[in-house]
């Protein structure tokens, strides 16, 4: 695992945060695994899924059940010439 200190600032009214991100062999989700960046928390953080992981996981939010779901396939979008 590598791990790096990064400050990243979220929006204009929000207040800069320091924490440390790191890139971990595996992570598993409704039975998928993948390797992902993550961002450790520290104590009284959110928990989050970030778009990194779920794209890695082929998981997408259901929008009316407010849950995670499996992404049924992979969009790619290719030019022939």
């Amino acid at each position: 695992m590598r791990v790096k200190s990064s400050v990243k600032k979220i929006c204009k009214s929000c207040k800069i945060v320091k924490r440390k991100i790191g890139q971990i062999e595996e992570i598993e989700c409704l039975g998928r695994k993948t390797a992902t960046w993550v961002i450790f928390a520290k104590r009284n953080d959110c928990e989050v899924l970030g778009l990194h992981a779920l794209e890695g996981l082929r998981l997408e939010i259901d929008p009316y059940r407010t849950q995670l779901r499996k992404r049924k396939a992979i969009k790619a979008l290719y030019n022939i010439c």
